[in-house]
């Protein structure tokens, strides 16, 4: 069972509330829907268009399936995200990654190479 504690951490870059999320590692699909089910509730606490999200999908090997799960999970997330970063992104990921974003219409997205770029990014975001 995923524990949401130890995959979740909130905190602030100035002004902003942050959500850094750890999907990482995720190679179990019954896995990665409990840990949505469990973050759906979390996410929903903040008001529309307030948090900053950052999203860890390094190491994340799951069956073709689970795309409608994650893009739905993205779909609920969509309000609640002012901005959204993604790292852990390569080869095949990113062309699914970038497919998302298209179905979604997520605009406020962008998919860079570590936490740290993604907190500076953050930081310099207006």
């Amino acid at each position: 069972m995923v524990i949401i504690k130890q995959r979740i951490e909130e905190f602030k870059i100035g002004d902003k509330d942050v959500v850094f999320i750890d999907f990482s590692g995720f190679n179990n699909d019954k896995e990665a829907i409990a840990f949505i089910e469990a973050s759906k509730p979390l996410i929903k606490k903040y008001p529309y268009n307030s948090i900053y999200t950052i999203t860890n999908i390094e190491d994340v090997a799951l069956s073709a399936n689970s795309h409608d799960i994650i893009s739905g999970w993205v779909e609920h997330n969509k309000p609640y995200v002012k901005f959204g970063v993604v790292y852990g992104v390569d080869g095949i990921k990113k062309v699914l990654g970038k497919t998302l974003k298209i179905v979604t219409g997520r605009k406020n997205l962008v998919y860079l190479s570590s936490k740290e770029e993604a907190i500076e990014y953050l930081t310099n975001l207006e």
